[in-house]
């Protein structure tokens, strides 16, 4: 076995423990059932059952200390495995070093204060395929205790940013929004929804309003943002939390509205004027950022992007931060600033290319033909776009999630 996948110091004091303790397993199980060390074998010579049958055989095949830590048993089951080994099938002195294995295995973990959790999470940092797994059960975790905490949760939120050249500043960019929440439960009698933010203007008292419809009209109340063919019929009205004097609104699901239980889907989309600099600014550092709060948990967040072809510089990036951080991390920000308030993706950027031929999601049937009716609302021809894509398998919620557009230089 090698600790050469082992790179913090942290990490790499488990070496020892874990090179030793395999290397009894092998060892003792080599003896007892054989030198080819599978399931099957352990299951039919030990009477263990397979869960822990099938542990053992993975941790003690594993090719690095990270992965035998990650699959090995626990003390308990290790001590099933080896009263399950009669005595005439391993001398007294491999019984001995099992033992001792064992024990200082115990040993490690209770200097962890979290124990085999922590252990998890030194691991996470060493194989990504290990982080990988570590992030999926802390999500799973975080979603349903924020979840029964708030008392309302989303099963799939999938959202689309679409920047363009603005059609009333030619040094701007305009960008259409759409988000698509599907599965939006209400988990406690008692709990409100709360939606979605967006900013109301008086049409007179602004010569251009920063947020308008997706057809190019002026947001005179807040439900003019739901697109409602692709929202469930169920819900008749939103309740409002503001005033609308120019300052953002809530939209928000109540009881009257939203039947306990019940999934519900409910679309919105706006366009935002002006929304970046279209040309590098002498002093910026030469991206625009779009956020997002994440408001609610969710089992799976998706989020596109498709920037028009004449002012695609590069591929975007995508950021995840902590709200409250001191500034905003920039994409691949190595220093401090980045590593305090970043939050790891753990997803790579798919690359959709030109059009939205490849923007279906398997599961979300409505969200293909809700983007493209947004497309054609807005008066845009989805084939001048080339998409991205993230997706997420439960997102840290109460995060903000960033899309950054680099900007070209003015010719």
């Amino acid at each position: 076995m090698t600790t050469g996948d082992l790179s913090t110091g942290g990490a790499r004091a488990l070496a020892p423990v874990a090179r030793e303790l395999q290397a009894a397993l092998v060892d003792a199980l080599g003896a007892a059932v054989g030198a080819e060390i599978r399931q099957s074998a352990l299951t039919r010579a030990l009477a263990l059952d397979k869960s822990l049958a099938s542990r053992l055989a993975r941790a003690v095949t594993a090719d690095g200390v990270a992965e035998f830590l990650h699959y090995v048993p626990s003390p308990p089951g290790l001590n099933l495995m080896l009263e399950a080994i009669a005595p005439e099938d391993i001398s007294p002195a491999q019984r001995l070093r099992v033992e001792r294995a064992i024990v200082a295995f115990r040993g490690m973990l209770e200097t962890l204060p979290g124990g085999r959790a922590d252990l998890e999470a030194m691991l996470s940092d060493e194989t990504p395929f290990l982080r990988e797994r570590a992030l999926r059960t802390a999500g799973q975790s975080t979603f349903r205790g924020v979840s029964a905490q708030l008392g309302y949760q989303c099963g799939t939120l999938a959202s689309t940013l679409a920047v363009f050249p603005s059609a009333t500043n030619p040094d701007a960019l305009d960008a259409l929004e759409m988000q698509h929440r599907v599965g939006v439960r209400r988990l406690r009698p008692t709990a409100a929804i709360g939606l979605m933010r967006i900013r109301v203007e008086d049409p007179a008292a602004v010569q251009q309003p920063a947020v308008i419809t997706i057809d190019r009209e002026p947001i005179r109340r807040a439900e003019d943002v739901i697109l409602r063919e692709f929202t469930d019929t169920s819900i008749a009205s939103f309740d409002v939390v503001g005033e609308g004097d120019g300052s953002e609104i809530l939209l928000a699901l109540t009881e009257e509205q939203a039947a306990l239980h019940a999934p519900l889907t409910v679309t919105s989309g706006h366009i935002l004027r002006e929304g970046f600099y279209r040309y590098r600014p002498p002093e910026g550092d030469g991206w625009e950022a779009r956020n997002y709060l994440l408001n609610m948990p969710c089992r799976r967040v998706v989020r596109d992007i498709y920037l028009h072809e004449s002012c695609r510089v590069s591929a975007p990036e995508f950021s995840i931060h902590l709200p409250g951080a001191i500034g905003t991390p920039e994409p691949r920000n190595d220093g401090l600033l980045g590593r305090v308030a970043s939050v790891d993706v753990g997803a790579p950027r798919q690359d959709l290319g030109r059009g939205v031929r490849r923007m279906g999601i398997r599961g979300l049937p409505s969200y293909a033909a809700a983007v493209k009716s947004a497309f054609d609302r807005a008066g845009l021809d989805p084939g001048a776009f080339h998409g991205y894509r993230i997706d997420l398998a439960y997102p840290l919620p109460l995060v903000f999630m960033s899309w950054w557009v680099r900007l070209a230089d003015r010719k």
